[in-house]
Parts: C-alpha cells; structure tokens; sequence
C-alpha cells in the first residue's frame, strides 16, 4: 500500500497572554485521508479529513513543539508531516498605575497626565473616549508625563511592546474635569438709598456674587481702610463720604480673585416744612374781584401736597387757590412735605382775612362863590362837594366839554370866565372800588364881557325832551330870519366828541331831529353853532 503524501506543517509562533493564541495548520492535504495534530505525544483535537487544499487545526494556547500525523483509514498507512510547529507565550509589557488628571479652570492650560513608572522601550500611548490623546511616549525605566490636557473625560494608556506587539492596558484612569471660570462681583446697598438724613447711623451691606464659601472684605471711608472684614459695617455718614469695599472671592475660579465698588453718600440735613401764601390782586379788593392765592413752599420736597382752607372748610388741593371772596372770608394753606428729612410731616400757613369792598356811585353838586352871575373878569370859585360820603375820588374840572389841565381839586378858581361858560366836575372813585364817577355842572353869566350877545331870540331854541334815551329834537327860533347852515356838536364831561353834524336853518327856525342811539347814561354837552353864536345845552341820557 502506498503511504500517505507527506506536506509541510505549518503555522506556530508566540502570542500575547489573553489573546486566541496561533493557528496551526498543514500546507496541503489529499482528500480521504485524516491528519492527527500533536503537541509532543499527545493529540491536540480531533482528527481533520482532507480536503484537497491547505487545512486548519485552530488557535492552539499550550506552548510546546507541534507536529501532524497522516492515516489513511483504508489501507491503515500513516505517515508524519515534513516540520513542526512552534507555539510560544510572549511576556506582557509591565503594568503601571495611571498618575494626574483632576479639574482645572476654564481659559487655563489643563492638567497633566503622567504614569508610575516605565519599561525601557516599551511604547505608552493615552486615549481619551475620542481616541488617541496625544503621541506615543518612549517608556525610559521610570516615571512619565504626556504632557497638560484640557479635553474633559477619562483618560487611559495601554503600553505596548514593539517587538513582540503585546500590550498591557496600564492600571486606572485619570479623570480630566473643566470648571467654568466665574467673575466676582460686590454691591453696597443701604437698606435704603445713598442720600440719608443727618445725625442717623447707616449699615452699609456688601452684596456678593461669585464670591465663594469664605468672602472677605475690606471696608474703606475716603480711601481710609477701617478694621472689620465682615460683609456689613456701620457708622454715621457725613456729606459726601465715599464709602468702598473690596471683596477676596474664595470661588472656586474666579478670576480676577477680587472685586471693588463704592457709594458716594449725601446727607441732608434735617428742616422744618415752611408756607406762606400770598392774594393776588390782594386780601383787600373790590366786591366781585375774583382773588388767586398762591402758596409758596420751602423745604416741602420734589412733590409737595396742598390743602386749601376756607372758613375751616377744604376748598382745593392744587398749588394755588382761586375764589370769589366775601368779606371776612379767613383762608391759609396746609402743606405736607415730601421732603426726605422734614421735622414735621405737615405745618400750616399764617392765615389772611379777606376784606371786600363794595361799589358806591358818588352823587355831586357844583356850586359857584360869590355867584354863577359875575361880572366881566371877575374871580369865581366852583366847589364841587360830595352829598353821599364817598371817598376816596379824584376830579377833573370842564369848561364846554374841554378839560381843564392841573384842574384836580375839588375847587376851581378862574377869572376869565366867558358869558354862558358851562363848567362841569366829574369825580371818579379811587382805591378799592376805582372807576365808579359821578358829575354836576354850572352855568356861568358874565355880564359886559365886550363881545356881540346872544340874539335874545336863541333863547327861544329849546331842547326836548331832556332827560331822553339819546333820541330827543333841537327846534326854535335862532332870532334871524336867514338861512344858513348850522354846526351841532355834542361831547361827553371829558370834552370827547361823541356827535358831529350839520343842520339846515330856513329863515332863522330850527327843528332837527337827532337819534344817537344806544349810548351811556351821563350828562352830555350840546353845542349849537351858529355863524355869530354858541348855544350850549346840558343834556342827561337816561337808559
């Protein structure tokens, strides 16, 4: 029988402990025949049936010196492979302890990452969850830094034996941490505002943030550092005082590690809340006035409060008062200050009684000395006298309706007086109650005064009806027996020309009607001029 074909063992080598081991195999096989595999003497499996081709017997593990048998089951031939195969257990690089790692602040260079020790060659290589961490160190025989690492997470380092490629993953990991990097900051707060009242001792409290488990302070007033290192300090304030803290933060990274701030301080004094009110026109005035007070306040705040009193009665809450008085009328002004350091909430104004006058027309007469008759440059004096006990009045004597200048007496001395003169007073109130007026006249006579008289007949124009409502009929007999146009003017006591017109004269009559409408009751003066006199006729309107 012929034996079985011999092939080359193949396969073997060293493997790293914990790994599959090597694979053993036979570079060819025939087909039928079996192959026994044996390490030393003893069969390593079960036999494996060829199959033409390269075969397999597996990872062996055992170290020791490997070699195949083939049978062939038929004829009972068996025959030994050509060569063996060597299986061996490479030695694991040495394991160290993992060194570093821990928490580092945010902006900074991270922390370092080291090992306990080394193998001389041997490669070390860290990893993060992200992979490789940084290059490969060269183990020296002692201990090793990779270097600062700022990517948080674990980080591991498995040593690798170049030679025989197996690797030891190194004991622990180190833990890499990043702390987001805080900014301290400090307030000062009062328990109020920085404006205090004199006299009155302030807490000031430093308000902290980022500033750690165990702050500490340092309080200053106008830069002049005081013993307390606490978050509160108290004193008494005066005006401007720049009251500053500095805070040390004990966060952990904080950065910068201190902080500062200051308040500046204003201290009022304390005052009492004063108003006085004052009447406009005035607290004496004219019945029917109507008076604005106005209050006027000192130390009563940003936003001062009014009460108007009338009588005791509240009348308005606005800044001034306005009113129509009646005599004896008492009125003041409550104020409540909104000042921060009033000494008292609320005072009263000083009160003012209210004196109101009334109206009072004055009713005159005009009388002349020696007599309204005179002769021709004689001296007259006209008198005017109040019969109803008005006063205080001014006057302003008229002669024919033109003011006489400097003529303010109640008297009025002439000696120039011209026949048929009509002279007038009229009197206006002053004071209180100025404007009411009153007037009286009189009619001169002078007799021989050297120019042509008044045609007798003139006398017989009359004027009718007088009193009237400003509608009344100028009608008689101018003593001529011509026709001739006539000039009739009428003017008030104050010698102003309310009426002007010309009227037709048909053989020497006169009869014009004369409408001056809606005017004011008075006296008025009515001049008829004629080409060779004046005739001048007091006229009241009565409304």
């Amino acid at each position: 029988n012929t034996a079985p074909a011999v092939y080359t063992v193949s396969g073997g080598g060293n493997y790293c402990p914990g790994s599959a081991g090597v694979h053993v195999g036979l570079g060819n096989s025939a087909t039928g025949i079996t192959y026994q595999l044996y390490d030393g003497t003893t069969a390593v499996g079960s036999a494996v049936t060829g199959i033409g081709a390269a075969i397999d017997f597996g990872a062996q593990t055992t170290a020791g010196l490997y070699k195949v048998t083939a049978h062939n089951t038929a004829t009972g031939c068996t025959a030994n492979m050509s060569g063996t195969a060597v299986v061996g257990i490479s030695t694991l690089p040495d394991v160290y302890t993992i060194t570093g790692g821990g928490n580092y602040c945010s902006g900074t260079a991270g922390v370092h990452i080291g090992l306990s020790g080394s193998g001389a060659g041997i490669s070390y290589q860290v990893f993060n969850t992200g992979g490789t961490a940084a290059p490969a160190v060269i183990g020296t025989g002692g201990a090793l830094d990779f270097g600062a690492f700022t990517t948080a997470g674990p980080y591991t380092v498995v040593a690798t034996n170049g030679t025989t490629t197996c690797t030891s993953n190194m004991a622990g990991t180190a833990d890499v941490s990043i702390t987001t990097t805080v900014i301290p900051a400090v307030s000062i707060t009062t328990g109020g505002s920085d404006t205090v009242c004199a006299g009155l001792p302030i807490t000031f409290t430093a308000a902290t943030t980022n500033g750690g488990g165990l702050p500490a302070y340092q309080w200053a007033i106008n830069s002049v550092p005081v013993t307390t290192s606490t978050g509160t300090y108290t004193y008494l304030p005066a005006d401007g005082d720049v009251v500053s803290v500095i805070l040390s933060s004990s966060a952990l990274c904080a950065m910068p590690m201190t902080a500062t701030n200051h308040i500046s301080m204003t201290v009022l004094p304390q005052l009492m809340p004063i108003v006085t009110i004052a009447a406009d026109p005035g607290s004496t005035v004219c019945n029917g006035t109507r008076v604005t007070f106005t209050a006027t306040a000192a130390n009563g705040g940003s936003v001062p409060a009014y009460q108007w009193r009338k009588n005791g009665g509240f009348e308005s809450t606005t800044s001034s008062y306005t009113f129509l008085p009646e005599n004896g009328d008492v009125v003041y002004c409550q104020l409540i200050s909104s000042y921060r350091c009033k000494m008292e909430n609320s005072v009263n104004s000083p009160s003012v009684s209210m004196n109101v006058a009334t109206h009072a027309t004055p009713t005159l007469v005009v009388t002349a000395d020696p007599d309204a008759h005179i002769a021709n440059g004689e001296v007259a004096t006209l008198h005017a006298t109040i019969t109803n006990g008005v006063a205080p009045v001014s006057y302003q004597w008229y002669v024919n309706g033109v003011p006489i200048p400097g003529a303010t007496l109640p008297f009025y001395t002439n000696n120039n007086f011209v026949n048929l003169d009509s002279v007038s007073c009229i009197v206006s109130t002053t004071g209180t109650c100025a404007g009411d007026t009153g007037s009286a006249g009189i009619r001169i006579y002078v007799s021989n005064v050297g120019v042509q008289q008044v045609n007798s007949a003139i006398s017989n124009v009359q004027l009718v009806p007088n009193p009237n409502k400003g509608d009344f009929i100028l009608k008689g007999s101018l003593g001529t027996t011509v026709d001739e146009e006539v000039t009739i003017e009428i003017t008030n006591m104050l010698g102003q020309s309310i009426y002007n017109s010309k009227a037709n004269v048909r053989n020497g009559s006169i009869n014009e009607n004369i409408q001056l409408g809606n005017i004011a009751n008075g006296m008025y003066l009515v001049n008829l001029h004629t080409a060779n006199n004046n005739q001048v006729f007091h006229m009241i309107i009565e409304q």
